[in-house]
Formats: structure tokens, C-alpha cells, sequence
């Protein structure tokens, strides 16, 4: 669902040149969530960056569900964003004056699609919001906010989610719990999941780990912090 090869990103950096990703790898398959892990800095930002078709690579190809990333253009690239990958942020972003439901029926609107509220409150259910449709955001819990920024992301079908550190704001046990409904969704739906994160304890609900450095990825055994294959 997620092929990654021989990746490479450079940024200009005055008169030298910095390698954020040299050569790297990355493969999840269908029903997989598989986290990424490494100091700040070591490229995960940027491996998840081209992954979702914002960073463009000097070299490498990428391909999701089919789809060739490496090499298209820039019309081309949000064509397959806004069909084939979800995100899910540090930080939900939610916009305050809307009601949770709100908040993932104007996914649709942006992909100008009809509205679909039985599609958002189906959502809301599957992450433990059912009921909620009509709160405002701002009488929800930080882990509440994040249960809706996942739902968000799934609006569209993707065949990618793609999470960048969504439980650095949150407490142990809900971090868990977060984690643990990302594991259940990509496998009860068939895609493929990454999870960027800097806390190995929850690598045990991953089914693969990429451990990075220097821009180089190195694929660690599923017995990692007791990571499951």
C-alpha cells in the first residue's frame, strides 16, 4: 500500500548542502500500522513529509495504493493526497465555531463532494464519539480533539493514514488508547498506517518498526519494545 525506495531530500543550507533523508526505505502493507521512531532530527518529519506528497525527493520512487508520487507534478500530487492519504497532526487544528460533526463534513466540502453526515457520525462512532456530533469542539477533551482529527482524516477513504506524533499533548493513557483505535481502524479498514513517534512504549501495538538516523532507516524487529509482527 506504501512503497518507499532509495529515497533522498536535500535542502540548500548557504554555501553546503544538508541531507534530510540519504537512500531511504520504507514498505507497510494493507491492515498495517507501522511506526517510526529516531532522535529529533534523524528524518522522520521529512520520511512522513514524502510520504504524503509535500516533499518532493531528489531521487527514490514512491508509490501508494498504485499511485506513483516520485516524479508528478504539483496538480498531480494533490490529485492523489486528496484521494488516496489522510492525515493526522500534532496538533487537530480543529476551527472553534463548528460542531464535531462540522468539523469532518467540511473534509467534504473541500473535496467538493455532497455531504455526508451519516458518514461523519458513522466515524465518530467507530472512535468512541458517537453522541458527541453536536458538541462544539471546545467542550471536548485533548483526547476527544485527537479521536476527531483521526475520524477526520478517514472522511476521505484513504488508502494511507499517515500520523505525525498525534499523542505528544496527551497523557499515558490516553496516548494508548489513541494508538490503540489507530491499530483497530487501519486494520478494520485495509489501509496502510505510519505513525511518527517518540515514545517506544507504544511500538507494541505496531505491527513493524522503522528505527531512524542521519536519514537512514533501518527496519527493526517486531520484538523492539515488544512490538508485534
Amino acid at each position: 500500500m506504501l512503497a518507499i525506495s532509495d529515497c533522498t531530500v536535500t535542502y540548500p543550507d548557504g554555501t553546503s548542502t544538508v541531507t534530510a533523508l540519504d537512500g531511504a526505505n520504507l514498505q507497510v502493507g494493507p491492515g498495517e500500522l507501522h511506526a517510526v521512531v529516531g532522535e529529533s532530527g534523524s528524518g522522520k518529519s521529512t520520511l512522513l513529509a514524502v510520504a504524503g506528497g509535500l516533499t518532493v525527493p531528489v531521487s527514490g520512487l514512491i508509490d501508494v495504493a498504485g499511485q506513483a508520487l516520485a516524479g508528478a507534478d504539483d496538480k498531480e500530487r494533490t490529485r492523489i493526497r486528496r484521494d488516496y492519504i489522510g492525515f493526522v497532526f500534532q496538533t487537530p487544528n480543529m476551527l472553534p465555531a463548528l460542531t464535531v460533526r462540522d468539523q469532518l463534513l467540511l473534509t467534504d466540502h473541500v473535496r467538493g463532494q455532497k455531504r455526508r453526515p451519516s458518514r461523519a457520525d458513522e466515524l465518530l462512532e467507530r472512535v468512541g464519539l458517537g453522541g458527541l456530533g453536536d458538541r462544539k469542539i471546545g467542550q471536548l477533551s485533548g483526547g476527544q480533539k485527537q479521536r476527531v482529527g483521526i475520524a477526520r482524516a478517514m472522511m476521505g477513504e484513504p488508502k494511507l493514514l499517515l500520523a505525525d506524533e498525534p499523542t505528544s499533548a496527551l497523557d499515558a493513557d490516553n496516548s494508548r488508547s489513541v494508538v490503540e483505535m489507530l491499530s483497530q481502524l487501519v486494520k478494520e479498514s485495509g489501509i496502510a498506517g505510519v505513525l511518527v513517534t517518540h515514545d517506544r512504549s507504544q511500538l507494541e501495538v505496531c505491527d513493524g518498526v522503522t528505527e531512524m538516523k542521519d536519514g537512514r532507516t533501518r527496519l527493526v524487529s517486531g520484538e523492539l519494545a515488544g512490538a508485534r509482527r
